[in-house]
């Protein structure tokens, strides 16, 4: 399929789709968009996502729908509640209005409890979209449940005795904390009225499919690699064999720079994830990336940690002052508060 262009100005008049452009100089505004037309192939490649059937679900029954609705409906009417009493304290105009609260308290327990009745609906259209939508929506889930936790640690510093001889900054019966904790029950809900979407074991396959798809286009994240790498290892523990944490990431990693690791031989070991008992398809490749991880170690290549695996990695001393430094400025945050009262306070 051709574009036809004012012929005036360029040298080719005519592109096809996919294709390079050859364009004259005095055309830039057709070399700009010819670009953007390139990348953005390019990150619909990088966006391409594997299917999900059936079996890797996480199903409920009627009976599991009908006890996380009510409980869903009994979060969110807390919520809800505790919402409303927030804005009505920030703006009266909510207390004074007839049946305000009734409205919010039914509209926000109805939603919750209306997500997870419509579950096993969503679910199927979510699996729809593909593993990796599926897969960031649950981790967003899992993210905003933990992230609940830290909202909830502000109204309970705003108490008055929370830390000992220091008034909070700001009092109880302000609006922010109540808001917060209204926040904290909204922010839980969904664990609870989705819960997990896939199961583990299948996910950690389904990343390692989606890292071999990710590399035969050329735009691999390694991510899905670790991801697929910790359900093997944990796989093998369920087996009585113990691994050191990101040994098989490191040795893959290493073997993939080498050259040395095939994507059969990575799909391999996904399927031995669904299929346990047949060791003899992956032996060899398993023991391949242990010692592809020692070798690694030995040409120089370490592993990467997380912030508290480097902490652990450093020498005792240096370990142990980084330790102290973090008690210490724990242990900072009553005089801070303190003093940060008694300058507000001056005249």
């Amino acid at each position: 399929m051709r574009f036809p262009f004012h012929p005036t100005p360029l040298k080719f008049i005519a592109i096809r789709v996919g294709e390079t452009v050859r364009l004259n100089e005095s055309s830039p505004n057709t070399k700009e968009r010819s670009t953007r037309r390139v990348r953005a192939s390019r990150t619909n490649q990088q966006r391409k996502s594997i299917e999900i059937n059936s079996d890797d679900l996480i199903t409920h029954h009627w009976s599991e729908q009908l006890v996380f609705a009510l409980l869903s409906w009994a979060l969110g009417y807390v919520g809800s509640f505790f919402i409303w009493l927030g804005l009505a304290i920030r703006y009266p105009i909510f207390a004074e209005w007839l049946y305000t609260l009734l409205v919010f308290e039914i509209v926000g327990s109805a939603l919750f409890a209306l997500l997870a009745a419509l579950r096993e609906e969503l679910l199927r259209k979510i699996a729809k979209q593909g593993f990796v939508f599926t897969f960031f929506l649950e981790k967003g889930i899992s993210w905003a449940y933990y992230g609940a936790f830290l909202i909830a640690l502000y109204p309970l510093l705003s108490l008055k005795g929370a830390i000992p001889e220091i008034s909070p900054l700001l009092p109880v019966y302000s609006s922010l904390p109540i808001i917060s904790v209204g926040l904290f029950f909204f922010l839980i809900i969904p664990r609870y009225a989705l819960s997990r979407l896939l199961w583990e074991i299948r996910e950690s396959r389904l990343c390692i499919l989606q890292f071999s798809a990710e590399w035969a286009t050329g735009t691999p994240r390694y991510f899905w690699l670790r991801f697929g790498m910790r359900g093997v290892e944990q796989g093998l523990r369920r087996s009585g064999l113990s691994l050191k944490p990101g040994v098989l990431y490191h040795g893959a990693s290493y073997c993939l720079f080498r050259e040395s690791l095939s994507l059969s031989d990575l799909n391999a070991m996904a399927e031995w994830l669904i299929q346990p008992t047949r060791f003899r398809q992956v032996n060899s490749t398993i023991s391949g990336l242990i010692w592809a991880s020692s070798e690694a170690e030995g040409s120089g290549f370490g592993r990467v940690y997380g912030i508290l695996g480097r902490i652990l990695q450093l020498p005792w001393p240096r370990a142990y002052s980084v330790f102290v430094a973090i008690s210490v400025i724990a242990g900072s945050i009553p005089p801070i508060a303190y003093l940060i009262k008694w300058i507000l306070s001056l005249p």
